[in-house]
């Protein structure tokens, strides 16, 4: 659909903008607990898991479990194509759609998991007797974890549409809820093991397999009971079918050339560097994806409002909307990311100790400016796939985005140190934001200059000042945490008085007032 093709209707009210803004911030925070709650719980469960199934089952389980688990990035692609079909029903406020589609859709997976659920298991033989490295005496429990782990995968596969479903009703508070309860049962789950008798890695298993069927059957039954456009029905259409086919298998091409762009880093630096550098990249990832979350759970709960708006034909506040959650995204972001730049040698040894090394330092801090540059891909991303026509988008960034391992190759080859890799992925994400925008030109009326006006602008200039007064506080001879400190209050005062808004600095004092009053009310 072109932007031609559109068909404009009356822009909203100032009402109807503030009950928007108060939606997505109530369901922001029920993201965040939800993220916090299930990290703190994942933490502990880890740790015990470890210990009651003992360092050689954990690693079967890992090993096993994770050849499945890699296929999550399936899941998380298939999650967006669905929820976009169903939020842009909703736009529509066309139940009949609604629910043709939720089925339709419903069809595919079921379709797809049966594919799937054949194909893994025809790897069964292969994978456990002759692929992986498992002891002979464990083949027998490592084959068992595996079937259980693929039928686990493909009952949350077939539940995406019911998780969707929520998502795109902007159920956050339910989602989160069921997120949680789900953890913590993985967490009653290791206390049962203490005391059982059977094979402990097996018990495992089994009851992860249980906990995901009830967790999925959960969304299953929510959706029956309060979302009555989900009825389940037989319903097949063969255009329908066909266009979610395509839309899905195009999203999955944008996400396996970021899966294969990261991967390729990771056997690249193997090559050239070694397992050391490997591991630092881990780390780095592993920092980078944490505060990440933070920015990627604001976008969740803005993604479903972006396409209903689209679908409503409010394109005016389409692109209010996307260059607006941009803007603060990356605002959440540097506040999050510059402290830590600034402490990434301090925290990291004391996380790590000794193992710590220059390289996971540098790497973390590379990361984390990626993560900055990545912040303006979600929001550009979210508006043209609520046109439905992400064929020509899919394949230039997916190219582009590829270009990164060819290049960073040739600049091992040259001699380059191990972080230019991370130099040449955040430059190849800049360049490749301009053709986003140039592409997403052909659906809305935007322009690369109105993006910068817009959007870059002011965060460019925050982001210079900010530099500029850790490079002064450097020369001073500072300690890092005293850098950090004020640069993080330099940050925060041009956050609140030159990044935000009139509007935006009213919304905000307005949620925080009103937390306190209820707080000393209650007191």
């Amino acid at each position: 659909m072109l932007l031609r093709e559109i068909k404009h209707i009356e822009p909203m009210t100032n009402q109807d903008v503030s009950a928007n803004n108060k939606r997505i911030a109530k369901n922001t925070l029920f993201l965040y607990i939800r993220m916090i709650a299930a990290t703190l719980l994942s933490l502990v469960t880890v740790k015990y898991t470890l210990q009651i199934l003992g360092i050689n089952d954990y690693g079967i389980y890992n090993v096993v479990g994770g050849v499945v688990s890699f296929l999550t990035f399936v899941n998380a692609t298939m999650s967006s194509a669905t929820q976009r079909f169903l939020s842009y029903e909703l736009g529509r406020n066309d139940i009949v759609a609604y629910n043709e589609t939720f089925n339709s859709l419903l069809l595919v997976f079921a379709c797809v998991g049966v594919l799937m659920f054949v194909i893994l298991e025809a790897l069964t033989s292969p994978l456990i007797y002759s692929w992986l490295q498992i002891p002979d005496a464990r083949r027998g429990a490592a084959e068992m974890v595996y079937h259980l782990s693929v039928i686990s995968f493909v009952f949350s596969f077939i539940a995406i549409p019911f998780i969707s479903s929520i998502l795109a009703n902007e159920r956050m508070g339910v989602y989160a809820y069921i997120t949680i309860a789900d953890t913590a049962a993985k967490l009653l789950l290791l206390a049962i093991l203490v005391f059982s008798p059977y094979d402990k890695l097996l018990s495992y298993s089994v009851g992860i397999l249980l906990i995901s069927f009830v967790t999925n059957l959960i969304y299953v039954i929510y959706n029956q009971r309060f979302i009555n456009a989900t009825r389940i029905r037989f319903f097949f259409d063969k255009k329908l079918f066909v266009r979610l086919l395509n839309y899905i298998g195009w999203s999955f091409l944008g996400s396996i050339s970021g899966v294969m762009c990261n991967q390729g880093l990771s056997i690249l630096m193997n090559l050239f560097f070694g397992v050391a550098v490997n591991a630092a990249k881990a780390i780095a990832d592993r920092v980078m994806n944490i505060i990440q979350s933070f920015v990627l759970n604001f976008y969740m709960a803005v993604s479903p409002q972006i396409t209903k708006t689209y679908a409503a034909g409010d394109i005016d506040y389409t692109i209010k909307l996307a260059f607006n959650s941009t803007r603060l995204a990356f605002y959440l972001m540097m506040i999050l990311s510059v402290p830590l730049m600034i402490l990434a040698d301090d925290i990291l040894k004391l996380w790590l100790g000794e193992t710590c090394t220059n390289e996971m330092v540098v790497f973390t801090q590379l990361s984390l400016i990626f993560a900055l540059v990545n912040v303006f891909e979600t929001p550009i991303t979210f508006m043209i796939r609520a046109t439905g026509d992400i064929k020509r988008y899919q394949i230039y960034v997916g190219m582009f985005t590829l270009l990164v391992v060819p290049i960073s190759y040739l600049l091992y080859l040259y001699g380059c140190p191990a972080y230019s890799a991370f130099v040449c992925e955040i430059l190849i994400y800049l360049f490749v934001q301009i053709i986003r925008i140039r592409i997403t030109k052909l659906y809305y009326p935007i322009s690369v200059s109105l993006y910068f006006k817009e959007v870059l602008a002011v965060p460019l200039l925050i982001s210079v000042v900010v530099y500029i007064c850790d490079l002064l506080m450097q020369f001073m001879g500072t300690d890092n945490l005293t850098t950090a400190f004020w640069v993080f209050v330099v940050l925060l005062v041009l956050v609140w008085f030159i990044g935000l808004r009139h509007g935006e600095r009213k919304f905000i004092a307005g949620k925080v007032l009103f937390v306190f009053t209820k707080r000393r009310n209650r007191l």
